[in-house]
């Protein structure tokens, strides 16, 4: 009974102190920055619709964010000063400690960018703290769109109903920073990673659609189209870990750079399980060395199940290799035609157990 009370009395407290900060042009704090060293933990910001420009934010505090913008004048964070003077993206989270989570609801963020002697990888929102949870939000012309790394151990990265477009580093073949700023990169520190419901499009610069090093990620319902983006992977599993991707549209775009859709770079996470069920992917592009599958470890893979999925390819498109690499003994691969008026598709089955 006396832990209960105690308990009530500390959410109550909270909820006393909480607060809930209005910016925007006819508030009082006209930008995000002017409250950054007044907000304490477990207040809300709430931001009028408009443009808040080159605004950069470093934020240490566990806070929510609403956007309150709608249609045409949704809230945005827009960058267009060159070089971000924190070297990082428009708003840093940088306190990788049980207080550093954030909420962020119904914001764009817009042409984050740093220097080449800086890295090359301004992000709309480079995440270093504990749990992130994005809704509703818009990315587009940034190098990065999120870039989480140096977080909390164990952390939590929540992705839903959001947009991700234009974003990578601004042009391809350069070997220091081409195909090395994404739409999404996730650190080997996050513990679990959710993607749902987020629309993908026309990345540059060889990004990826999405890079995940997360111990845990799950990737559902998402629509991944490369259009008419000069993008890499579509999906990177770039050490592994248990991926779990269910029912998304993947679609490689006619202007692709890998060739490839799927990429599973290495098995150095303890659990290395991969589940690929329930998905439409679409090869537009070309080239012979395309394959829907990139495989590099020759051992470490635990399981990879292939189950109930459509791929398919345009007419004058390429399907030499299915799966490039190989997951070792015990592997089992089938395949049949489906359907050869606008796509020859194919329905597959590959498991290992």
């Amino acid at each position: 009974m006396k832990n209960k009370f105690l308990l009530l009395f500390a959410i109550a407290t909270l909820s006393i102190q909480a607060a809930t900060w209005k910016v925007g042009a006819t508030q009082t704090y006209t930008t995000p920055s002017a409250v950054v060293n007044l907000v304490q933990n477990g207040d809300t910001i709430e931001i009028d619709g408009g443009v808040y420009l080159n605004d950069p934010v470093i934020w240490t505090k566990n806070l929510t964010f609403r956007g309150l913008g709608t249609g045409s004048n949704r809230s945005i964070m827009r960058w267009t000063g060159g070089d971000i003077a924190n070297g990082k993206g428009i708003w840093v989270f940088a306190n990788p400690a049980i207080t550093g989570n954030a909420t962020i609801d119904n914001i764009v963020f817009e042409g984050a960018r740093v220097s080449d002697g800086n890295g090359g990888n301004g992000a709309g929102i480079r995440y270093q703290a504990k749990d992130l949870t994005i809704r509703n939000c818009q990315f587009n012309s940034c190098q990065n769109g999120i870039l989480e790394g140096g977080s909390y151990t164990g952390a939590c990265v929540s992705i839903v109903n959001s947009e991700f477009f234009n974003n990578g580093y601004e042009v391809i073949g350069n070997t220091s920073f081409s195909g090395y700023e994404h739409n999404i990169y996730i650190s080997a520190q996050t513990d679990s990673l959710l993607v749902k419901n987020c629309y993908f499009h026309d990345p540059r610069g060889e990004a990826n659609s999405l890079k995940t090093r997360a111990q845990k990620s799950y990737i559902l319902y998402n629509v991944i189209d490369e259009a008419n983006g000069q993008g890499s992977w579509e999906i990177n599993i770039a050490q592994g870990g248990l991926n779990v991707i269910i029912g998304n549209t993947i679609i490689q775009g006619v202007n692709s750079i890998n060739h490839g859709i799927v990429s599973y770079d290495a098995a150095t996470n303890p659990i290395e399980d991969f589940y690929f069920i329930n998905n439409t992917v679409i090869n537009k592009y070309t080239s012979t060395s395309f394959r829907y599958f990139s495989v590099s470890p020759t051992s470490g893979i635990n399981k990879f199940k292939v189950y109930n999925n459509i791929f398919a390819k345009a007419s004058s498109a390429s399907m030499s290799n299915f799966i490039s690499g190989s997951l070792g003994p015990g592997t089992r691969y089938f395949s049949k035609p489906y359907s050869k008026q606008l796509y020859n598709s194919w329905f597959c089955k590959c498991s290992r157990k």
